[in-house]
């Protein structure tokens, strides 16, 4: 059996003229942390996972300044999903070129009993949390989703359940990403009416989540454990999408990438989803020797990787709609809750303006806080994400879990 990672740090103090190892104040609060949630907090990064962005993952960079172990369910490379390559130019993930086999799940590394301290799932809704097991999804046949759940909960077992099964101490839920980001990255919003109508959606409205989630603040409250809730990014405001507009200005130096960007991107406010719709394409024009047209018209009804003015409003207030759910539902029960920060606009960890060759060759063209996919965090945004977890928990708890002075 693989050897359990156990994530340590050592504080040390001065008593006197001698130095003594203590832990933080709050240390044993972490004693069987379990995190809930979606992508954010199992580890997803350039639009993938494996152990190696599991293991910097907020929780896990978390539990490390608490000393406390933390359990991934670990996942082998090149990842479920394989994750994107620098540079976008490539069009490559760790598993190769992206597209057919960019959506290939690689399994588990190692035979840990599961579940793991870390219980999150990419593209988990509050309904998949409380209800949806790897048994549950055989009805629907072998999914890329029917993987996942395989390799991070036990077969008859919920995100809730496994959080359960662990008696836990302390329990951060992130849920809430689930219910936006389909609308947001494909271009497509469909607005839903419940979590199990036939008909397919893409955006699922405040009221609809918030007694689904209510549910699951109490089911953690039952255990007796403390816990800190997550909100919902703010999506819209992340780098992978820029005004089509913002496409035109660069529509010489982007002409170099076989792109050739319509004349109705010019002065358009719809947002495209840089990172779904160029890399392919600049791919394809590579590939034949013929450039590739650009649109920023939105397409009704397609999943097209635009979206109008009002369509990226509506998919904000529907995220603001479910933080202020959450955030009722954390200071009902004196949980702590964190807003997750815009990291994409911290200086000095900011994304830069966008330009063609910042976008298709640098390593980090979103800023060094966000990774490939222009919506994720990079390792360094994970830190400034525990960061403020750990800032509402020694708020909350009166704890003293470390938090490192930034640079400005």
């Amino acid at each position: 059996m693989r050897t359990p990672l156990l994530i340590s740090v050592l504080a040390v103090t001065a008593c006197g003229g001698d130095a003594r190892v203590t832990a933080p104040e709050g240390t044993s609060g972490f004693a069987r942390f379990v995190s809930i949630g979606t992508g954010f907090s199992m580890g997803e990064q350039s639009a993938g996972v494996v152990y190696e962005s599991q293991i910097a993952a907020w929780p896990a960079r978390l539990a490390a300044r608490a000393e406390a172990p933390f359990l991934v369910p670990a996942l082998r490379q090149p990842g479920c999903t394989p994750p994107l390559v620098a540079p976008l130019a490539l069009n490559r993930t760790l598993a190769g070129p992206a597209g057919a086999g960019s959506t290939a799940c690689s399994g588990k590394l190692g035979t840990d009993t599961l579940p793991a301290n870390s219980v999150a799932i990419v593209g988990a809704t509050a309904w998949d949390a409380l209800h949806t097991s790897p048994r549950a999804l055989v009805i629907v046949g072998a999914s890329l989703d029917q993987a996942r759940y395989g390799l991070v909960l036990p077969n008859a077992q919920t995100q809730v359940q496994a959080m359960q099964s662990h008696r836990p101490t302390l329990v951060a839920v992130e849920l809430g990403a689930g219910e936006v980001m389909r609308a947001a990255a494909s271009g497509l919003v469909t607005v839903g009416t419940s979590y199990t109508q036939k008909a397919a959606w893409t955006l699922m409205p405040a009221s609809v989540f918030t007694p689904v989630f209510d549910s699951i603040a109490d089911s953690v409250q039952a255990t007796g454990a403390r816990a800190v809730f997550i909100g919902v990014p703010q999506v819209m405001a992340l780098p992978a999408w820029r005004a089509g507009d913002v496409l035109w200005q660069q529509r010489a130096a982007l002409a170099a990438y076989g792109l050739s960007i319509g004349a109705d991107c010019e002065g358009s406010t719809n947002l495209v989803n840089t990172v779904a719709m160029l890399p392919p394409l600049a791919a394809a024009a590579r590939a034949t020797g013929t450039a590739r047209a650009v649109s920023c018209a939105d397409q009704p009804g397609v999943a097209d990787f635009v979206l109008t003015a009002s369509d990226a409003a509506l998919i904000t207030q529907t995220a603001t709609a479910i933080n202020a759910a959450i955030k009722a539902a954390a200071n009902k029960r004196q949980f702590a809750y964190v807003d997750v920060p815009l990291l994409a606009s911290q200086m000095p960890f900011a994304a830069p303006a966008f330009s063609a060759d910042g976008f298709f060759g640098s390593d980090a063209p979103f800023g060094l806080a966000t990774s490939l996919d222009g919506q994720t965090p990079s390792p360094v945004g994970h830190d400034l994400m525990a960061d403020a977890v750990a800032v509402a928990l020694n708020t909350r708890y009166g704890w003293r879990i470390p938090v490192p002075v930034r640079p400005k």
